[in-house]
């Protein structure tokens, strides 16, 4: 068994937040000081097949979370820093007048799902953020927010492939 300050030192070294007690890789954290002890304990008891099992059973947990924390800290993980990265430059993006745009993040975030998922026109991923929660959370829309008219959405997304979307855009008169 873990002691309560081996715990408490794993927590606090892999915690993401100050709030952050139960996230994958606290859990993994854990699972696998537990796996060590767990394992010299075997040493010495080779023949304490109940903690053989529960072994087993902490590798297997441990896996699955791992498995799923790469497939979750994946593309998404490399995504969510590029745009922390990109932050300060997509401030200067938004308009401080007229109709509300499509913000860069969730702009960049809509066409990487349109890429991963072959999905051939931005009419076709307007559709699909419609009911898709799954996308929706990905992109940073909430279930009840309403999703972007897809010439709207082109434009835009044309607009960052200029050569300098940075530089701020010249009112058109329109």
């Amino acid at each position: 068994m873990i002691s309560t300050e081996k715990k408490t030192k794993i927590v606090v070294d892999l915690q993401a937040s100050k709030t952050d007690t139960g996230s994958s890789a606290v859990q993994v954290g854990i699972f696998t000081e537990r796996i060590r002890e767990l394992t010299e304990h075997l040493k010495a008891n080779k023949h304490d097949f109940m903690a053989r099992r529960g072994l087993l059973q902490l590798v297997g947990k441990r896996k699955r979370l791992l498995q799923c924390g790469h497939r979750d800290g994946g593309v998404g993980e490399a995504n969510s820093r590029a745009l922390k990265e990109l932050s300060r430059s997509f401030a200067r993006l938004y308009a401080n007048e007229g109709r509300p745009s499509v913000p860069p993040e969730q702009l960049l975030n809509a066409l990487l799902i349109q890429a991963l998922y072959g999905i051939r026109s931005e009419r076709q991923l307007m559709e699909q953020l419609n009911y898709n929660l799954l996308y929706r959370w990905f992109v940073g829309l909430s279930p009840d927010d309403a999703v972007w008219d897809a010439t709207t959405f082109t434009k835009q997304a044309l607009g960052l492939a200029k050569p300098d979307p940075w530089e701020p855009r010249a009112a058109t008169g329109r």
